[in-house]
């Protein structure tokens, strides 16, 4: 697996060669909220099943939000594309930002874990009261969300985010 920085990433964006993608691994909904312009979007979960789109080309960039879904990607893709070369941004968007380099963004949507945020608090805010209010499914409620979080934490799969993706709002 070959890494490269934020530099080299950049210097090779902006040349564009007519045989190299770049891809953005993260939802549609994060795409859709902010990317880097250049940057096409196939999220992690189609990346396998777009295989025959990427093979058109002799090198592929992936990046995601810091790294770690973009390595998976490329551990999905890796045997299928051996006549590619597979390359990883390191930092991903959140290294672009903290360099202060420009990024395409929609206001209107809302990052999808933010939205996770806002629906994990508003439920347990719900649940507690209804527990106030002696009902004990306010406790059931609070449970579910706080394991539903901690699994998501452990794992680095969230569940919430995946239903929030698909809400029409954000595709």
């Amino acid at each position: 697996m070959q890494e490269i920085n934020l530099a080299e990433f950049r210097s090779i964006l902006e040349k564009h060669p007519k045989d190299t993608v770049f891809v953005d691994v993260r939802t549609t909904a994060e795409y859709k909220a902010e990317h880097i312009k250049g940057v096409q979007n196939i999220p992690l979960d189609e990346i396998k099943s777009r295989l025959e789109e990427l093979k058109s080309y002799k090198k592929i960039y992936l990046h995601c939000q810091s790294g770690t879904r973009c390595r998976k990607a490329f551990e999905n893709i890796q045997a299928s594309l051996q006549n590619q070369s597979i390359l990883i941004f390191t930092g991903g968007i959140e290294a672009w930002k903290e360099a202060g380099l420009p990024l395409t963004q929609n206001r209107k949507i809302i990052p999808i874990m933010r939205q996770v945020m806002i629906t994990a608090g508003s439920l347990i805010l719900i649940g507690f009261i209804l527990f106030v209010l002696e009902c004990s499914a306010g406790v059931y409620l609070m449970a579910f969300v706080g394991a539903g979080l901690l699994f998501a934490g452990i794992t680095g799969w969230c569940g919430m985010a995946r239903l929030l993706g698909l809400m029409p709002w954000n595709n």
